[in-house]
């Protein structure tokens, strides 16, 4: 409950407020009141606050808009302060009666003074007027409350408040209690009382500590009271550094009055880890002081990192504990900030890394030394010619440290070589920016690896490189020697957007080739489609590696908008008797997504479309045809390739031994050492022997009147009698000159 008393305080409470209005703004639909401090000081417990040097904050109020009443309306704006517990007013006598309104000089805001008033109620309370006596607009205004005297530093023992001895220590807030008007109900708060002296300690600037020599830390320690560096008092303050480091001599200044240094003087601990900071009996006014200390270190026992000092004594201090600096070794480090994801097969902008040399102390990398900067196999960096760089650029600097000299070395263009400079004034780092090569083939991080006589031995990764293209198949079988074999469909999916390239390097074609291996053909041209945005010309077929029609040409006009589908379909395949059995694959490639060009190494991705089998042992094709001098023969009424052509010797047909033995069912079998062939089927063996006419069927001795022989490296023979061992019929058609075999 408010108290009245009869007694006022004189001058105790001095109201100032600063009013501005500007032109053309009309009255608002709602006001807004806001309440803050202007500094919010320490404050000890015993002591009055009353004079500039040791105050109380300012109290701050903000109106956007407020419309005061005049006095015959009897409704001013009203509201009562209430000091927090432990503070209360210095004296008790006299009234305050007049007002000090500061003005503003502002070329474009009028001002005027508003009419105040306060009324003491008690030790702890105080009531504020605010009215006009004339009608006037909507204002925006501000007023400034002191809890002091500010037109009186000499503090006289009638004014500003008293901290007393057993106030409670933490933020001390005064409340505002609303009496009528727009004085909404708030507290702030406007000072933090402290059992004894209170001070700040802060570093001005962190320092890299290095072996030998002495490193200088500046503190500055600003009192938050007066004798907020308690006067009287030997290790007011100490400063303790970790193990390993101590201190080797000290300085201190007065940065608010150079002319005194409040008394302060410095002692150490017998292991000198410990400065100590005492003060006489000097009273002098609240202050800011800056130490100069130096650091030495025993590198035998100091650890490398972050050095924190340990601020402790007999002040309220903040913080307890202050980083001055970090210890490091001579040396560097190698930092990439992003890894960059890279399609596989991309070189220029599209295959940009980046990463930082850094020394932590000056002097670290010497000048004229050199550096090696390797990529991995499958990777390269930028050249017009070898070995001139383009697209590698020491981009930012730091300090002195710097690349110069930067070339590829001669037949390794996966190696840059550089030269150090460093003139050694201050420890630096240099950021490289380059644009490299990626295969077509290359997946995985690409590091770079750093060596040579200036020191740096690390390696770090920059990118990764991902594969531009997947692509998906149902396998199925296919066989040696065939025509026309209807195969699955292919399906080739970019990875991301744009993955095939519509724009290439000049002398290029923006071309996605699909490659069969050799001995092996597209028999027609395949269906081709596509989605999502991608845009494709007229797909043809190309020969390659000697063999007709093996490449798939599909031409790429515009880059997809979202990762796009290519579906090859309506696929027959061509098989010579060269394809080996297994896995059948195709090689996709082209300009269109293969920019890097790196040799042996075009290849963006292999794809399993088939697998490549024999005819069953026992299979039966019905009937077969052999046309002399041709190396395609008629199995069933499929043509199908061989590797060697029959031919008429000694008035007799010659078929390579594998082929006729295929078309009639039988494995085929040759021992080298013996160099004699073997035809198994069902039941019926039957045996061959280079240069001899004799032969066996079933063990039984049988003569041909000629013999089988070797040409060409193909064992070949008499057609006529292998088949009719197996109970087949051989026909001739002299006008084609071709051998026919009916099962």
């Amino acid at each position: 409950m408010l108290k009245a008393r009869n007694r006022k305080l004189s001058m105790i409470l001095v109201l100032a407020m600063l009013m501005t209005m500007f032109a053309g703004l009309g009255t608002a639909s709602a006001a807004t009141t806001t309440y803050s401090c202007l500094q919010v000081p320490y404050i000890s417990t015993g002591t009055n606050v009353s004079s500039v040097d040791s105050t109380l904050g300012t109290l701050v109020i903000d109106w956007d808009t407020l419309t005061p009443a005049p006095v015959a309306l009897g409704k001013p704006h009203k509201a009562i302060l209430v000091l927090p517990d432990g503070l209360e007013f210095k004296g008790t006598t006299g009234a305050w009666t007049s007002v000090v309104t500061p003005s503003i000089a502002k070329s474009s805001i009028a001002t005027t003074n508003l009419p105040a008033s306060v009324d003491i109620l008690s030790s702890k309370e105080v009531a504020i007027w605010v009215y006009n006596n004339t009608a006037a607009p909507a204002l925006d205004t501000r007023m400034l409350v002191y809890f002091g005297d500010p037109t009186d530093p000499t503090a006289t023992a009638t004014k500003g408040v008293k901290v007393s001895s057993s106030a409670p220590a933490g933020e001390a807030k005064v409340k505002i209690l609303n009496v009528n008007g727009l004085f909404p109900p708030g507290e702030v708060t406007i000072g933090t009382v402290v059992g004894s002296g209170a001070a700040q300690v802060s570093v001005l600037d962190t320092k890299t500590i290095t072996e030998g020599g002495t490193t200088a830390i500046e503190f500055t320690v600003q009192e938050g009271t007066i004798g907020g560096v308690k006067t009287g008092t030997t290790k007011a303050l100490t400063f303790k550094l970790p193990k390993g480091f101590e201190w080797s001599g000290a300085s201190i200044q007065n940065l608010t009055n150079s002319a005194n240094v409040g008394g302060l003087t410095f002692s150490y601990s017998n292991d000198n880890r410990t400065l100590e900071l005492n003060r006489g009996s000097d009273s002098f006014p609240r202050s800011l002081f800056k130490i100069t200390a130096n650091v030495k270190v025993d590198e035998t026992t100091a650890s490398y990192g972050d050095v924190n000092v340990t601020v402790t004594g007999k002040n309220t201090v903040t913080p307890n504990s202050v980083l001055i600096g970090t210890f490091s070794d001579y040396g560097y480090e190698v930092v990439v900030e992003k890894e960059a994801v890279i399609l596989s097969g991309r070189t220029g902008d599209d295959a940009a890394i980046e990463f930082t040399i850094k020394e932590n102390v000056k002097g670290s990398l010497l000048n004229g030394r050199t550096v090696y900067m390797t990529l991995p196999d499958g990777v390269e960096w930028t050249t017009d010619t070898t070995p001139a760089l383009t697209d590698f650029t020491p981009s930012t600097k730091d300090g002195t440290l710097n690349l110069t000299d930067y070339n590829i070395v001669k037949n390794k263009p996966n190696v840059v070589k550089a030269t150090i400079s460093n003139s050694d004034a201050s420890k630096g780092k240099v950021k490289i920016e380059a644009n490299i090569k990626v295969a077509a083939n290359y997946t995985g991080d690409i590091d770079v690896e750093f060596s040579g006589s200036a020191g740096i031995d690390e390696t770090v990764t920059v990118a990764e490189a991902i594969a531009p293209l997947t692509g998906k198949v149902d396998v199925v079988d296919v066989i040696i020697g065939s025509q026309d074999q209807k195969s699955a469909d292919i399906v080739i999916t970019e990875n991301e957007a744009e993955a095939l390239m519509s724009t290439v390097a000049a002398g290029d074609k923006a071309e996605l080739y699909i490659t069969l291996p050799a001995g092996a053909s597209w028999a027609k041209l395949p269906a081709v489609t596509v989605d999502n945005g991608l845009d494709i010309g007229t797909p043809t077929r190309k020969e390659n590696n000697n063999t007709s029609n093996n490449r798939l040409v599909i031409p790429i006009r515009a880059q997809s908008d979202e990762a796009a589908n290519i579906t090859i379909s309506d696929v027959y395949l061509t098989l010579d008797r060269t394809v080996p059995e297994g896995d059948l694959k195709v090689s996709v490639g082209g300009a269109a997504i293969d920019s890097a060009k790196i040799d042996n190494r075009t290849t963006a991705l292999s794809l399993v479309i088939a697998e490549v089998v024999t005819p069953a042992p026992g299979e039966t094709v019905g009937s077969c045809e052999f046309k002399i001098g041709s190396n395609i023969y008629y199995a069933g009424g499929v043509a199908k390739v061989m590797d060697v052509a029959p031919y008429i010797k000694g008035d007799r047909t010659y078929v390579p031994m594998r082929y006729m033995g295929e078309t009639l069912g039988a494995e085929v079998v040759w021992d080298e050492a013996a160099r004699k062939v073997t035809l198994n089927k069902d039941e019926i063996t039957v045996e061959f022997t280079i240069g001899s006419t004799t032969y066996t069927v079933n063990g039984e001795a049988k003569t041909a009147d000629v013999a089988p022989e070797i040409t060409n490296d193909r064992t070949m023979l008499p057609a006529r009698f292998v088949a009719e061992a197996f109970g087949a019929v051989v026909g001739w058609d002299a006008g084609s000159q071709t051998v026919l075999i009916q099962k």
